[in-house]
């Protein structure tokens, strides 16, 4: 849809906006671009998400209603921009048996009330046990620290939105992926692996080792019920992402374009945002370059021919000279139905131009009939600068034969065509098509 039209030299650049917004809802990416300007929507207000906002910047919103102005509107976009990652994820609630405070050497006997019982002369559960809580509670606040606690440092280190909005899809497919994972169970993993460790017969002084193979090959589980320290910083990274998030609403009124105006502060440098939300023009103005096909009402010329060798005296010939002539015009076109235009395009509509021939200089004026939105087809009269033959001069065409009653008027020298005229304006009638360039 197009609602203007822009002179650059002589070649006009057509401004394309979209049709009205029908949603109430709209994402801006303060990663990924300095501003946009939109159609304005035909809800009465919107909620405007912005994303991608430093947490330990301050940013201030500024919302203005105004005027439009019919001429000038910026080119409008009407893409729903990509901004911070959905969450795909929900909260975790505190687990119901926290195993944090067991990463330590613990009692395993009194955490899972194991009979002291060995296989032969084999080493007993007490032996065990403790050091596969041990490992296994490490373990998982180690990976839970490595997932979440430096991805989170990396977030809050970035700055700029730029280098956030990486950060935040990192840290957000990393929770996406754990969240994914096959929920542990602390007891029976533990259990399990003390188990096959008694069982495989080893050594005291191997007992060790073995654990750590155990766990090594542990798969990798959702230990969320099972640690408070893994579920905080789970959590504390939603808070993150939902943090860089904020829902403004923008109120649209009668007449009026609205903009919204970010404005961020962050170790001592600022920057800012402009988005505007356009009211489209009651009218559409198209401006083109037009090629012009004009030609004179009176479209005489003139010369001079020897008349009378003996007393050196000259008859001014004139003669039609019913070609076209061709100039180059801006023209402005007025758009009958602009909502018509707008949709489809196919309209009519009154021309005014200005000639852009140096020699011809003039004014044009017309109905169009607009095809599609890109080309114009204008007819009408044009008043232009044309030659007129001089006032104390008289021509004759070549088919008056003169007498001794009724002698010519001669001149006594030969005359060049540019001696023989003088510019003034007159009407012609013409025939243009114009074009316009996106």
């Amino acid at each position: 849809m197009k609602t203007k039209k822009k002179l650059v030299g002589l070649f006009l650049i057509n401004g394309v906006t979209a049709s009205a917004l029908a949603n109430a809802q709209v994402s801006i990416d303060l990663a990924n671009d300095d501003g946009k300007t939109f159609a304005k929507p035909s809800a009465s207000s919107i909620t405007v998400t912005i994303k991608n906002m430093l947490p330990a910047a301050d940013y201030s919103k500024y919302i203005k209603h105004y005027y439009p102005e019919i001429a000038g509107l910026p080119k409008p976009d009407l893409s729903n921009i990509p901004g911070a990652p959905a969450l795909g994820v929900q909260a975790a609630s505190s687990p119901t048996e926290n195993m944090d405070d067991k990463a330590g050497m613990t009692d395993g006997q009194k955490l899972f009330d194991q009979k002291e019982k060995a296989k032969d002369d084999g080493i007993l559960p007490a032996e065990v046990i403790p050091l596969v809580v041990d490992y296994l509670s490490t373990k998982i606040q180690n990976e839970c620290h490595a997932l979440f606690s430096q991805n989170l440092s990396r977030v809050y280190a970035a700055d700029s939105e730029k280098a956030f909005s990486s950060e935040l899809d990192k840290l957000n497919a990393t929770l996406e992926s754990y969240s994914s994972r096959a929920k542990g169970d602390y007891r029976r993993t533990v259990n399990s692996i003390a188990n096959r460790i008694i069982d495989s017969g080893v050594k005291v002084n191997e007992i060790s080792a073995a654990v750590k193979k155990e766990i090594a090959q542990l798969h990798d589980y959702n230990w969320l019920n099972n640690s408070l320290e893994c579920t905080e910083l789970f959590n504390q990274a939603i808070v993150t992402i939902k943090s860089s998030q904020e829902n403004v609403t923008v109120n649209f009124y009668e007449g009026k374009s609205a903009s919204l105006e970010i404005t961020r502060n962050y170790n001592g440098s600022s920057k800012s945002w402009l988005y505007r939300w356009e009211e489209e023009p009651p009218t559409v103005w198209l401006y083109n370059l037009s090629y012009v096909f004009i030609q004179d009402f009176d479209n005489d010329a003139y010369y001079t021919e020897a008349y009378n060798t003996e007393d050196e005296t000259f008859l001014i010939r004139k003669y039609s000279d019913t070609g076209f002539e061709y100039m180059p015009a801006a023209m402005f076109t007025y758009v009958y139905q602009p909502d018509k235009y707008r949709s489809k395009g196919n309209s009519w509509g009154a021309s005014a131009g200005i000639s852009l021939d140096p020699d011809k200089p003039g004014i044009l004026g017309g109905i169009s009939y607009i095809i599609g939105q890109n080309v114009t087809i204008t007819a009408g009269l044009a008043i232009t600068q044309q030659d007129v033959l001089k006032g104390e001069y008289k021509a004759y065409s070549k088919s008056v034969e003169f007498t001794d009653d009724m002698p010519p008027h001669t001149v006594d020298s030969a005359l060049s065509p540019d001696q023989l005229v003088k510019d003034t304006y007159k009407s012609s009638w013409f025939f243009a098509v114009g074009f316009t360039f996106e």
